[in-house]
């Protein structure tokens, strides 16, 4: 393979909508001042592609009322969208709950049906 060949990209970068998204979330980062991370990225990503619209709007609301986009700030963000370590817990309880309500029901259908 030449050196040309390998310098070619695969595909036009520039007109793929997920590496214009990628790019706009690095841009975001930067112009915010904050270190790019996993999470920092998995924002500001779903921010540019627009998918989630309560996300969006939580982060435009910001942008709009002039508050600074914070490090504090997106980290809240992403454990009320992101986290679902919250979700898990939560229907581990639920499903707790139910399964302690079920035998319940089962003990007092057992007491009726022995009367």
């Amino acid at each position: 393979m030449t050196a040309a060949a390998l310098e070619q990209p695969r595909h036009d970068a520039s007109r793929d909508p997920t590496v214009a998204t990628a790019h706009a979330a690095m841009s975001s980062l930067l112009r915010h001042g904050i270190p790019p991370s996993p999470a920092h990225f998995a924002i500001w990503f779903d921010y540019h592609a627009g998918d989630n619209v309560l996300l969006r709007r939580v982060i435009d609301t910001y942008i709009s009322n002039g508050k600074p986009i914070t490090e504090a700030l997106l980290a809240e963000i992403h454990g009320r969208f992101f986290d679902t370590r919250r979700e898990s817990e939560a229907l581990i309880e639920t499903s707790r709950r139910l399964n302690a309500a079920t035998g319940e029901v089962v003990e007092l259908l057992a007491e009726a049906g022995g009367q």
